[in-house]
Order: structure tokens, then sequence, then C-alpha cells
């Protein structure tokens, strides 16, 4: 397994699972906590495999992150708390590991369970994430606290099966921002809103960036084309990998043909103000499992103005 350090990583979960509830709560949580978008969705996954996003079976604590508080189970009873607590100490973890010049993300998200102490060990042993590394530092907590059966030495497996390396290159977030050229505005965000040619409240399903008309827009993630042309749309074009789906909307022109593979940072199309419009837009909306989420959190701040 070669290294993997802060790249862009894409979500693999079960489909259905709860955890997909609770993404917008978990990034809005990194953003009050200042802790780096592109580690989302490995929360995300840290969460799926603590516990499937079952708040019920977990008592509330679906991050598992009771002990990181003071070393006690029971101390977390809602999924809210539990969000705020675990992003938090990911957020700490991540901060000794820049402290100490660990790169290697495994090594972190190995910390979630062994605690922070796996990352001075691990530094003393090359920075670098290893079953074998693993193993001894369980072995030496046995050995010194005579704690038998300490944590889980396959932690990084079981966390990443639930993910993909999309990129390492061009992006600060989990997706590639579509819109890289210029600077857009965030006209609409995801939520109700009042719409803008009905005047009736409705649910924005995505995001809504103002800018000229003709300005290209790009592939978030790798996908397979399908292109739409209707009324409400206007010309559309929609990847899907797996169970998530990208939307496009309201381009003035496309290159691509349906069945085409994509990859991120691939050109889609052009802006436009085709379908129902009221001027030059681009309505990104991102699906899993058919459900539209808030996909704000994937991107930086500094990818547009609002």
């Amino acid at each position: 397994m070669a290294t993997q350090t802060t790249g862009e990583y894409l979500l693999l979960l079960p489909e259905g699972s709860p955890v997909y509830l609770y993404m917008r709560a978990v990034g809005r949580e990194m953003l009050l906590q200042v802790v780096p978008a592109k580690y989302l969705n490995i929360l995300l996954a840290i969460m799926q495999q603590e516990s499937g996003g079952n708040a019920e079976a977990t008592g509330g604590d679906i991050m598992q992150a009771s002990e990181s508080i003071d070393g006690n189970l029971g101390n977390i009873t809602s999924a809210e708390e539990s969000i705020k607590q675990g992003v938090s100490y990911f957020g700490h973890l991540i901060e000794i590991a820049q402290e100490l010049n660990i790169q290697d993300i495994r090594v972190i998200v190995q910390s979630y369970n062994y605690g922070a102490g796996f990352l001075a060990f691990a530094k003393e042993h090359g920075g670098v994430y290893s079953e074998e590394i693993s193993n001894s530092f369980r072995q030496k907590m046995q050995d010194e606290y005579d704690w038998y059966g300490y944590g889980d030495p396959d932690y990084v497996a079981h966390v990443f099966r639930y993910l993909n390396v999309v990129s390492t290159e061009g992006s600060p977030g989990v997706f590639r921002f579509p819109i890289p050229t210029t600077r857009p505005y965030l006209s609409y965000g995801f939520g109700s809103r009042i719409h803008p040619l009905f005047g009736s409240e409705d649910f924005h399903k995505g995001l809504d960036f103002l800018a000229k008309e003709g300005t290209p827009i790009y592939s978030s993630i790798e996908g397979e084309v399908s292109v739409v042309r209707n009324e409400s749309m206007g010309l559309c074009v929609i990847t899907r990998l797996e169970n998530i789906s990208v939307y496009y909307m309201h381009l003035s022109a496309t290159n691509l043909e349906e069945g085409e593979l994509v990859q991120a940072g691939t050109i889609i199309g052009l802006m436009g103000n085709t379908g129902y419009s009221t001027e030059s837009h681009l309505h990104f909306q991102v699906e899993i499992d058919g459900t539209p989420i808030d996909p704000l959190p994937f991107f930086s701040l500094d990818d547009y103005d609002r």
C-alpha cells in the first residue's frame, strides 16, 4: 500500500447507509472547528466503521468519541454531541500530526482508534503507517497496561474499505470545484428558498453559481455521462459513478456524448442560461442513492464568493 497523503477520497458506503444523512452536519461542524473540508469523507468513513450511523444502537455516540474526552464510555448521548466531539478529536490529531511532520493520513486514522500516543510512536518508526507498526503499538500497550485486546490493529483497512482515492492534485476538497477558472458568486445554496421565477417556496436541491455565459465547467469527479435537454434543466450533463450522480444544469453547450466516460477535470460544457433560469449560472447538484445532498462542504471557501 503506497503512502496516502491528504488527497481526495471518494466515499463508497453501503447502499442506504444512515451515515449519508449526517454528511451535512459533519461538514458544518468541520467549518465551525476549522477542520479542512478535504477530510469530510474520511470522517464519514470513520462514522461508518464506528456505528454505521446507527444512533439508537450506540446510545447516540455515532462517532464513538466518548473515550476521547476522558477515557470513559457513556459521556455522549446524542448524535450532535458525538459529531462535535469526533470532529474536534480528529482535528486535534491533525494538529499533532502537523507538529510531528507526519503526512500519512493513515497514521491519523489509526490514531482515532488507538489514541494520540500512536502518532508519536509512528514518528519514532518513520512516520509512515504499516501493519507492523500498528501491531507493535498494540503489543506495547498490552504489555505496559495489561490491556489485552487493545484497539483495532486493522482499523485503517476497516475505514479505507469505504474510501477510494480519486486524485491528489487540483483541489483542496473531496470533489474538484467545477468552475476553477474564475471565482463565481454563490447565489443560492442548498435548502428552502423562494423560487426566482415562480415566486413560490421550494426546496433547492443544489448550488447555483453565477458567472459569465460561456465560462467553462469542469467535471468534479469521474463518471459516465448522460446528456439531458428539457424545459426545466435546460441543457444538462449528468455524470454517474457507483451510487453518486452529479448534475450540471443550464449549460449553453457541451461536446460530450451519451455513455462517454469522463475523469475529474474534464470539460463538461459551457455555462449558460437555458431552461428555467433568469441569468447565466450553473446549477450543481449531487445525489447519493437518488437523494440530493448539500455539496458545499466539498469545496473551499476560497473557491467562490457569496
